[in-house]
């Protein structure tokens, strides 16, 4: 049986192998707050299209440090991941259910994406 981690990484490896995906972070940056003030300091720039848009990646995704963290407490119950708008949101948790993973998000890109019944152990190396 594939624990979290490596169905988590499959769906990110499944996510960023498609062309119009947005930018994916795992464990990145300290908190909700700092992800969404330096996301953009990791997308790429492009000359702005008629809204005025002036990134390259149309949208993304990421969960941060204190996620990551808590995902090693025998407790841990969720797995949280941030989106920018519904369409990231429901690529995210199919490309996260078809893991098998269980997904709760009521479709709402303000609620954060929680993966339950969270087994987050890595394997040892072989």
């Amino acid at each position: 049986m594939r624990t979290t981690v490596q169905r988590d990484h499959a769906a990110v490896c499944i996510l960023s192998g498609t062309d119009d995906m947005p930018c994916l972070f795992q464990n990145f940056t300290c908190c909700m707050q700092c992800g969404t003030t330096e996301i953009d300091d990791e997308r790429t720039p492009s000359e702005p299209d008629e809204n005025g848009y002036p990134f390259a990646q149309w949208a993304y995704t990421f969960f941060h440090m204190q996620d990551a963290e808590r995902l090693g407490d025998e407790t841990a119950k969720a797995h949280v991941i941030a989106q920018t708008d519904q369409t990231v949101g429901r690529q995210v948790a199919d490309a996260l259910r078809a893991q098998g993973l269980s997904v709760d998000w009521n479709g709402d890109n303000n609620q954060r994406i929680r993966v339950t019944d969270v087994r987050w152990r890595k394997p040892l190396p072989q």
